[in-house]
């Protein structure tokens, strides 16, 4: 039985079924009958996708171990001791091994993944957190360099929400360029990612939506804090400063 990638590669445009195959093996050179396609499954990784697959009969594999799935109501111990107890009534000396959930095996073959998957969650958080702090001290230093013009602004009648959409609209647009920027490379590059991926798309629409939205959140709480300041300043302190 072949699975649906290996069919259409070798035979597109007709049925593999009842062709034959030859494929070497450590037993020497096999030449074995197609008697189904299936379709194609993970063989490797959960985000394995596109690899041509042979099941071949357990007489006719170079296998040494067979892999046993039991699908069942029943708890894991309980269903645990019950195979181990049918496969000692077959064969005594058959061992063995590398028994568990399927939980626990997709845990296993998902640890580098998700090491990665954590290392990257906090270089993210890091770069978050340089960046808003980075930005808030833009921003300080911009109000201070300002205090005479803004303290100007203040003496001819400007609101304080004048004063408010003066700073936070300049903090808003350096950082709407970063994220413009941030997310067309981080678009480019997404395919690097998708080894680390299942079940999701490495370009997925509400990931590159959710994400410059929560830098927009970081980049206005920033903004704001040094603009908030900057409402109250004293016009007569501000001109008398100079």
């Amino acid at each position: 039985i072949i699975n649906e990638t290996l069919a259409k590669r070798y035979w597109f445009n007709q049925s593999p079924v009842g062709k034959r195959i030859s494929y070497n093996s450590t037993n020497g050179p096999f030449n074995i009958e197609i008697i189904g396609v299936v379709k194609d499954g993970k063989y490797l990784s959960l985000s394995d996708t596109g690899r041509p697959f042979i099941y071949c009969p357990l007489e006719q594999s170079d296998n040494t171990s067979v892999s046993l799935i039991l699908r069942t109501d029943l708890g894991a111990q309980t269903a645990i001791s019950m195979a181990r107890y049918e496969i000692k009534k077959i064969d005594s000396n058959l061992p063995v091994f590398n028994v568990g959930t399927l939980r626990e095996h997709l845990g296993f073959s998902l640890l580098p993944a998700r090491i990665t998957g954590v290392l990257l969650g906090y270089f993210g958080i890091l770069a978050l957190s340089i960046a808003s702090v980075g930005l808030y001290g833009v921003m300080f230093y911009s109000v201070i360099q300002r205090t005479r013009e803004i303290g100007i602004r203040i003496a001819l009648g400007a609101k304080k929400t004048d004063i408010l959409k003066l700073i936070v609209g300049k903090g808003l647009l350096l950082a709407s360029i970063g994220v413009a920027i941030g997310t067309a490379i981080a678009f480019t590059l997404s395919h690097l990612m998708s080894e680390f991926l299942y079940g999701i798309s490495s370009t997925d629409p509400i990931t590159f939506l959710i994400i410059p939205s929560l830098l927009m959140t970081v980049a206005l709480i920033a903004s704001y804090i040094p603009a908030h300041r900057a409402t109250k300043i004293d016009p007569l302190v501000a001109l008398r400063k100079d």
